[in-house]
């Protein structure tokens, strides 16, 4: 088919910066140019406004139909030689489809697959935003699309190929990667494939029967629950190692060669076995400063609410991290805490009932929030609850080695933050709850989760359970069958 490019003529309002000159019987506009040169358009009036006649930046092409008629196709390309590359492809198709050898649908198919995965994952983060997800989970997608795409050199869509997941895959585990790391990757990526086929850009999904990577020797890490006895040290050592800290001995570092830095001497690490001796040296220490003395207690008893919090409620680190002041609530004598729908992982609201003695210690520590409530700290009514830091799985490794507590045991069994929420769940199961109401203080889809994940058996009265189960083994006993009564049967 015949074609030819052109710059359509049109009109374009009077630019400010533009001179309007008479040059014999015409007017015209100069007008500075990017390059530094000057160029000259043709001046009209229409409808009191001054306009100026100039081609389109953009290219067409234009043909002639089987009837004759002059017809147009927009290039969208401001480059010549890039309008020619469309125009080709656009009229090489027309023939195409002519001659029966494919269709529109199939040719419009073949273009979203050229598509740069940039583009749709624009789309794809856009619509993950729509639904609800956080700016940080967002972000992590991106992060983790980006990463995967950009190690296995895939630019466009028609490069998302399923062996070539499998081989960065691959190549990933020989980086150590765990397989819970890679298939954080491999989820974002079915995702992201799922819905590029709902969006149209692609035909069918090729990461659809992809498996996740399972390895036995890799799996994710085993938690446990705390037993009371460690709870209560961790507790007591919590709200006193803030003080303690200041009451570390300094130990000299050999340093072979000499430097200016102060990298000679190192404190002491805090142990159980040197808690006690760190902490009245360490309040000895702050006499002379009541005021950080009293900040340092302030901040272990906010750590040592934390903690309890996490413990008799079953809250997920970034589920107290979102709790505000306003959230608290007074019904009958008995604090409530309101969890927001958009700060919990399934997307619910839930109402937190605590026990008595946990309501006291918030409310002793709302009234101390409330006295530092003030316009120059920045802190408003309605802050948060409490400061949850991000680095708390560091400071509870801490607490753990001055309460003594080993943070594996010998089962290969770990102790974290979220250890705290497997606690609460072994407890309700000692305290002989219902499993339907545990399961609803868990918050858990089923109670399979409940039963064999969350609670542990080790914390369980199994052998009291035992010890009330009836004898229906010993043989009865009565006045006609027992040969020492003295009488016949």
């Amino acid at each position: 088919m015949i074609y030819w490019l052109i710059q359509k003529t049109v009109t374009r309002p009077l630019p400010a910066n533009a001179k309007v000159e008479m040059r014999g019987s015409r007017k015209v506009a100069i007008c500075p140019s990017r390059g530094g040169k000057k160029k000259t358009y043709p001046v009209f009036e229409k409808e009191g406004m001054l306009r100026i006649r100039t081609k389109s930046e953009i290219y067409y092409a234009r043909y002639r139909d089987e009837g004759g008629v002059l017809r147009d196709v927009n290039t969208g390309q401001r480059d010549k030689s890039k309008a020619k590359v469309f125009a080709h492809n656009y009229f090489l198709r027309l023939e195409r489809i002519s001659l029966g050898i494919g269709t529109e649908e199939e040719f419009e198919s073949r273009d979203k697959l050229a598509t740069p995965i940039t583009t749709a994952v624009e789309e794809f983060l856009a619509s993950s935003e729509a639904i609800g997800n956080s700016d940080r989970y967002v972000d992590d997608q991106l992060r983790l699309l980006k990463c995967l795409f950009t190690e296995a050199d895939m630019k466009i869509l028609s490069d998302i190929d399923a062996n070539r997941i499998v081989e960065w895959m691959n190549k990933a585990s020989k980086k150590h990667l765990s397989a819970k790391t890679v298939n954080s990757y491999l989820k974002q990526a079915k995702q992201f494939t799922k819905f590029c086929v709902q969006s149209g850009y692609l035909t069918r999904d090729p990461l659809q029967h992809l498996a996740y990577r399972k390895s036995p020797d890799d799996q994710q890490e085993k938690r446990r629950a705390f037993t009371k006895e460690e709870f209560q040290k961790l507790i007591d050592i919590t709200s006193r190692r803030p003080i303690a800290e200041h009451g570390r001995e300094t130990l000299s570092k050999r340093v072979e060669t000499k430097s200016r830095r102060r990298n000679t001497w190192t404190k002491a690490t805090l142990t159980q076995q040197n808690f006690e001796e760190c902490f009245v040296r360490g309040k000895q220490k702050l006499a002379s400063n009541p005021k950080l003395l009293s900040e340092l207690q302030r901040d272990g008893l906010e750590r040592k609410l934390t903690y309890t919090i996490f413990t008799y409620s079953g809250m997920r680190l970034n589920e107290l991290r979102s709790i505000r002041l306003s959230d608290i609530v007074e019904k009958e004598q008995q604090l409530l805490i309101v969890l927001r729908s958009q700060n919990a992982k399934n997307r619910k609201s839930f109402t937190f009932t605590l026990p008595s003695f946990v309501c006291d210690e918030i409310r002793e520590w709302i009234k101390m929030r409330k006295l530092e409530t003030t316009p120059s700290n920045g802190k408003t009514p309605d802050s948060n609850l409490l400061t949850v830091p991000k680095q708390l799985v560091r400071i509870l490794d801490r607490d753990l080695i001055a309460a003594g507590i080993a943070k594996k045991d010998e089962r290969g069994r770990t102790v974290n933050v979220h250890a705290f929420r497997h606690t609460y769940c072994t407890w309700l199961q000692a305290s002989n709850i219902s499993q339907r109401i545990v399961q609803e203080l868990m918050r858990h889809s089923s109670p399979e989760l409940t039963a064999n994940t969350y609670t542990h058996s080790d914390q369980l009265d199994l052998g009291g359970s035992v010890e009330k189960l009836p004898n229906h083994g010993a043989p009865s006993r009565n006045k006609s069958s027992d040969p020492n009564s003295g009488e016949l049967p």
